[in-house]
């Protein structure tokens, strides 16, 4: 059940670009629900901002994050400026998660429930770059 759709993509030069997704999850294992890929050169910055809404396939127990943060890359190498940010957050289960990771060149929007769970998942990702 995973669906992808960009306004622009990351790769594109325009600075703005949305991208959406929806995805599964079984159990705690982080589930890289989007993946960021506009940094591809270096002296590149970008602030990213998720909005994420999770609803256990019982329908009884759901999540809602909004949360933001600002990258770089130098080097080949991607950090994360300061930490990211988490504007709001409701939770039926505290135990549910959302943030951001680097791997390699890449951002992934992450999501996890908890051992005992279905949860399907709705992700947007904006992102302002500089170009």
């Amino acid at each position: 059940m995973a669906t992808s759709y960009y306004r622009n993509k990351p790769s594109d030069t325009s600075s703005i670009c949305v991208q959406t997704n929806t995805a599964r999850s079984t159990g705690i294992s982080k589930l890289d629900i989007i993946t960021y890929t506009g940094l591809d050169s270096d002296n590149q910055s970008v602030q990213l901002t998720a909005k994420i809404t999770g609803l256990k396939t019982n329908e009884k127990e759901s999540a809602s994050y909004y949360f933001t943060g600002a990258f770089r890359r130098s080097k080949g190498i991607i950090t994360q400026i300061d930490s990211t940010l988490m504007i709001a957050q409701s939770v039926d289960t505290s135990s549910w998660s959302a943030t951001f990771a680097v791997k390699g060149t890449n951002i992934l929007v992450q999501v996890a429930g908890d051992k005992a769970s279905i949860i399907d998942w709705r992700a947007v990702l904006e992102s302002i770059k500089n170009v």
